[in-house]
């Protein structure tokens, strides 16, 4: 294992490389290496940065030891190991927003993740994984995207929409987009309740109405409970803007019916 990192460094590595035990014992009676767990000792002033604290806690576990969870997304990680490292340590729900947000932010892409994953022998939620890197592979950018692609538009038979492109003034992007009838679809997480957020949202509507686009919005409660009677409403708007295909039941709607 490597010696001093971050001005971390323990008691066996400080004698491994020649300092004796009575200035060793010196330096910590004088507070001059701040005592961070017994045996460990930062050597340098201050307090102690996060990145010291977690090199004295691998120090502590022993040479086998590794950061996991959420720990993984700070040392010098490839972004890909630690996006696959957190997903295997969250259920889910956890996968989707790692991917789409690593994806989102231009971290990475999907092609690289599939083949950091690939390259494991063994990973908790690997076809999952693979799934959902399709779909962002496919635009999707976040959970209430995942549940309208999934449960709206394929499991209720619509055209797949265009993903994440501009609006019609061109300020900002829009989630899902019918280009020949000319519909969007806007899907508002929490950030909607913002007011800044809000107001651009309105005034993107209103550009797009002045060009015969329509704006249908729909949130997490309505693509949780009711993701068939959205598709209906979608697959309504579609026609009277021309589609000419027939929307399909899912599961869900013959369970009901």
């Amino acid at each position: 294992m490597a010696y001093v990192q971050d001005g971390v460094i323990s008691r066996e590595q400080a004698l491994g490389l020649g300092l004796g035990r009575r200035a060793l014992s010196r330096l910590v009676g004088e507070q001059q290496w701040p005592v961070l767990a017994p045996g460990i000792y930062l050597t340098t002033s201050g307090i102690a940065s996060w990145r010291a604290l977690a090199w004295a806690g691998v120090l502590i576990g022993g040479d086998d030891a590794r950061l996991g969870g959420t720990a993984a997304g700070y040392p010098r990680l490839l972004v890909e190991d630690t996006v696959l490292d957190l997903c295997a340590a969250g259920g889910p729900d956890d996968a989707v927003t790692w991917l789409t947000t690593a994806v989102r932010d231009r971290l990475t892409t999907p092609a690289r993740l599939v083949r950091a994953l690939r390259g494991r022998a063994r990973h908790p939620h690997r076809a999952l994984l693979l799934g959902l890197l399709a779909d962002v592979a496919a635009g999707v950018e976040s959970y209430l995207e995942l549940l309208y692609l999934r449960d709206v538009e394929r499991g209720h038979g619509l055209p797949l929409g265009d993903r994440q492109l501009r609006s019609v003034d061109g300020s900002v992007r829009c989630d899902v987009i019918y280009r020949e009838q000319r519909v969007i679809v806007e899907l508002d997480g929490l950030h909607y309740h913002d007011g800044m957020q809000r107001s651009r949202d309105m005034w993107r509507d209103n550009v797009a109405t002045l060009d015969d686009w329509l704006t249908l919005r729909y949130g997490l409660w309505h693509l949780t409970h009711q993701p068939c009677e959205v598709g209906d409403q979608v697959a309504g708007f579609l026609v009277r803007r021309g589609w000419t295909g027939l929307p399909t039941r899912c599961q869900r709607c013959r369970l009901v019916s």
